[in-house]
């Protein structure tokens, strides 16, 4: 909210429950299952569930993470991969517009140890793809962004 109330933002998220070891995606306890408040609402329209895989890309810029990026479990914190994603080959792809919509799947971690390659191309005017790779060719992130 702004200094008068009005709203500035709006998300839509969805979670999953990571069981530690496997690293695999579980069912949640029904006390946490039951808690959970479920809002239809959605923030922005996405045209489809997942992300498609691009390898074309008009600009790209090796990122090293920073101590300060980290959570508490060592792996840099999601909200900095999306930094990641909108550093200066997507500023310089969207050509000075404002982001109005991103999209993202996190597909892996990412830690002090990885060097990270940002990647970023244009699917129509206003709209691009980006894609976050670690060392390895590992891909971190997969996201869609709008511009106007």
């Amino acid at each position: 909210m702004d200094d008068s109330g009005g709203l500035l933002a709006t998300a839509t998220s969805a979670w999953a429950l990571i069981e530690g070891r496997s690293r695999k995606a579980i069912r949640g306890p029904s006390w946490l299952v039951e808690n959970i408040i479920h809002n239809e609402f959605r923030s922005a329209e996405f045209p489809c569930r997942s992300i498609s895989r691009r390898d074309m890309y008009d600009v790209e810029q090796a990122i090293l993470p920073r101590w300060s990026d980290l959570d508490t479990n060592g792996h840099v914190n999601n909200a900095e991969l999306m930094g990641y994603l909108l550093e200066p080959p997507a500023r310089r792809a969207a050509g000075g517009q404002s982001l109005a919509t991103i999209d993202v799947v996190f597909r892996a971690e990412c830690g002090l140890e990885h060097d990270v390659c940002a990647r970023a191309g244009k699917i129509v005017p206003g709209r691009f793809h980006h894609t976050l790779l670690r060392s390895g060719g590992v891909e971190v992130a997969r996201a869609e962004t709008s511009w106007v």
